[in-house]
């Protein structure tokens, strides 16, 4: 992945909450995670669900229109 679309992706979920970048290359892996959903055909309220579980607790907790928000940016700088 370019380095752009990582920092780019970071960036934005920094801007949703602070605590979700905390540990940067645990927050790459979980939008890895979103891809896979979104690849698997999932239902968009199931990928949205999964996220806001995914990303929620240790130093962050999300609603799920946060976590819609983290589905657009992993499909716009992760899922390629």
């Amino acid at each position: 992945m370019p380095a752009e679309d990582r920092e780019a992706y970071l960036a934005g979920l920094t801007d949703i909450d602070p605590g979700l970048t905390v540990n940067e290359d645990r927050a790459i892996s979980r939008a890895t995670n979103i891809c896979l959903d979104i690849e698997q055909g999932k239902a968009a309220a199931t990928i949205i669900s999964n996220t806001a579980e995914r990303l929620s607790g240790g130093n962050a907790t999300i609603d799920e229109a946060q976590a819609a928000e983290a589905v657009e940016l992993a499909r716009a700088h992760i899922c390629r």
